[in-house]
């Protein structure tokens, strides 16, 4: 029988143990922002004022350039971008939000 339980958060090969989590009253607030119909001016606040990088330590590193193909200048732009253009669904908007969450750690 194959084991399908995930592994423990850090644990995975080159990721670090998690400093802190985020606090409730945040994740609340991320909700609130992702379901508001335009919810790229509340998400380039969050991140302008570092509660961003509390809940989702890996965002700053996507203000890397991408590639010249792409018409954002980087990734974290175009993560916004990608999120604003989908409708107001928690599920939809957090796919969004972390499709490319990876992507400094891939180049």
């Amino acid at each position: 029988m194959t084991d399908t339980t995930l592994p423990e958060a850090g644990s995975a090969t080159g990721s670090r143990e998690p400093t802190e989590t985020a606090d409730a009253a945040s994740v609340a607030r991320l909700t609130v922002l992702l379901l508001e119909p335009d919810c790229a001016p509340g998400l380039w606040a969050s991140v302008d004022s570092g509660e961003m990088d509390h809940l989702v330590p890996e965002f700053p590193l996507l203000r890397m350039e991408q590639d010249p193909i792409h018409r954002h200048k980087d990734v974290l732009s175009h993560t916004i971008a990608v999120v604003a253009k989908t409708g107001p669904d928690l599920i939809v908007r957090l796919a969004a939000l972390f499709h490319d969450i990876a992507e400094p750690r891939t180049r």
